[in-house]
This record gives structure tokens, C-alpha cells and sequence, in this order.
């Protein structure tokens, strides 16, 4: 049955790294995903820290990194601001972002960064040139990936990004041509976007090379405040489902649960990592064995 391996800084996105360590090591989580998302989630920002530095918060938690989640977007005017790799007037910038993240995750020992190819585009018409531009960008940022050994993955399909659909995330990996980009699927994406899962992941075959679990509800509303952001078991995921389709294709990898809250205090955000993981649990999800225990008691 499918395994639940590690646990992403994404739940503590107001807190600082070494909160989000404690917090995760407490649970009794062996190995954790970073997530430096430049709006917000700054838990590994560009040229403010350095992969020595984290490693030592990381060793005083007695944590692992096994992956980092990054996005180019950043905050301007109080509003998000989300570059683009087809503009050339961001190419370079996003490029260079991109290669100082892989030299930090190969310092850090984490196998895996996940970064967008580029924003969704909300006019379809506007598709197609968009993603020939970005790919010519992405492919740069691929080969930095294969000279640091570290994986390049694409968080697809993802209702923020050009791979918004599964047609169009098969049109990006074909233009793309190589096969050392990998694939990140997200349950939560998957909840509301509802295409065929046990199809995708069949085509995906070893591209699919790492896991988010969260829940999400309701429709695709194009305008990036889809309800994206739920605990397991208050949204509509079948998480019962995704464990089987994973299974039925033979992964193996690591599965992070992607929890994701702003906005609330500590205890609150334990509480939730209780109930989500409880239901993780009951759809058949396994748990490490002091992920496990912690649970048990917890939910005492």
C-alpha cells in the first residue's frame, strides 16, 4: 500500500524553518520537503541563507531533506507577482533563481527540486507560444539540473501553471524531449481537475518521481483561488483511490504530506495535522512507525 515518507514546511508557511523543524520532528517525521515559495513560505530564501545553514537546522531536528518545492513568484505591491520564463525579459533572472536552488539542494542532499515551467496562461489563444518560449528557458534550467545530479520536477498538472490539464502537460514533456525532467502529481490538483488518474500515471511511467498529498473541493474557477488548500478528509479527494492508482503503477518514491496553512496558531496547525493524517490513515495510507505512534497518542 502506498507509503507516506515525508512531511513539507508548507503547513507552517508563517513561521520561520527552524519552527517548521521542531514542529515536523515532533510528529516524529524522519524526512521533510522544503518549500520556499518567494510570495510567502519563506523557508529558504534566495540569497539569504545557504544550504550550510540549513543543514544545521536541519541535523539539530534530526531531519533529512529529501526534496524542495520553489517557486520564482514573489510579493510586489501586496500582490503576487509571477514571472514568466517566455518573457525574455524574466529568462535570465528566472534561469539564474532556478540554478542557485539546484546548487543548494545538491549541497543539501535533497534528489529532488520541484520548480514551474511558467504561470497559467487564462487565454487559451495565448497557449501555445507561451509554452514553446518557456520550454526553450526550461531546458536551460534542465541541464543545470543534470550537471548538479539533481532532479528536475514539474508539478503537473497544477491549476497555477501552463501544465494546467493533462493535454497540456503532455505537450510540454514531449516538447521538452528529456526524459531527466521528472513529474510531481498533487492529489489536490487531481481533485478538482478529475482527469482519468490510473491513465496518467500509466503514461508517466518513470517520469513520476515524487508525491503531494492535500485535499481540495469544488471546480476549476481560472483564476488562481481554486480551493486548493484543504486537511485530508474536508475536501472531496478520494484519497482511497489515489493510493490505489499509485500502487497499480508501481511507485515507490516519496510521498509528502503538503498540508497547507496560513493564518493560524500552532496548536490549531496540530490539530489539523491530527485529523488529516488520521484520514490519510483510515483510506489506507501507511505511516512510519513513529509518525504512527505520535498519531496514537495524539489523538488520545
Amino acid at each position: 500500500m502506498a507509503r507516506i515518507t515525508s512531511c513539507a514546511t508548507l503547513g507552517y508557511a508563517d513561521y520561520g524553518l527552524s519552527t517548521a523543524l521542531e514542529c515536523i520532528a515532533a510528529m516524529r517525521f524522519e524526512r521533510v520537503e522544503i518549500t520556499e515559495l518567494g510570495s510567502y513560505c519563506r523557508h529558504f530564501p534566495h540569497g539569504q541563507t545557504t544550504a550550510a545553514t540549513v543543514a544545521a537546522e536541519l541535523k539539530a531536528a534530526g531531519l533529512r531533506a529529501v526534496a524542495m518545492n520553489v517557486s520564482a513568484s514573489r510579493m510586489e505591491d501586496g500582490e503576487i507577482y509571477r514571472p514568466r520564463l517566455g518573457d525574455p525579459a524574466c529568462t535570465e533572472e528566472i534561469v539564474a533563481y532556478a540554478g542557485w536552488f539546484l546548487r543548494q539542494a545538491k549541497e543539501l542532499g535533497a534528489g529532488v527540486v520541484s520548480f514551474p515551467i511558467g504561470p497559467r496562461m487564462l487565454e487559451e489563444r495565448h497557449w501555445c507560444s507561451e509554452m514553446k518560449a518557456s520550454v526553450d528557458g526550461y531546458l536551460r534550467i534542465a541541464d543545470m539540473a543534470a550537471a548538479c545530479g539533481v532532479g528536475l520536477n514539474i508539478e503537473a498538472p497544477h491549476l497555477y501553471q501552463l501544465v494546467d490539464s493533462v493535454p497540456h502537460v503532455r505537450e510540454v514533456l514531449d516538447a521538452l524531449g528529456n526524459t531527466t525532467v521528472g513529474v510531481t502529481v498533487d492529489s489536490s490538483h487531481w481533485g478538482i481537475l478529475k482527469y482519468d488518474l490510473e491513465a496518467y500515471l500509466s503514461w508517466l511511467g518513470p517520469r513520476l518521481t515524487h508525491v503531494h498529498l492535500r485535499d481540495s473541493a469544488g471546480a476549476d474557477t481560472r483564476n488562481f483561488h481554486q480551493n486548493l488548500e484543504l486537511t485530508p478528509g474536508r475536501g472531496t479527494v478520494d484519497f482511497a483511490a489515489f493510493a490505489q492508482a499509485l500502487d497499480q503503477a508501481g511507485y515507490r518514491g516519496d510521498v509528502s504530506v503538503e498540508f497547507e496553512y496560513r493564518g493560524l496558531p500552532l496548536e490549531r496547525i496540530r490539530q489539523e495535522y491530527i485529523a488529516g493524517l488520521s484520514h490519510l490513515q483510515r483510506c489506507g495510507w501507511l505511516l512510519g512507525d513513529g509518525v504512527k505512534d505520535w498519531l496514537k497518542h495524539a489523538s488520545q
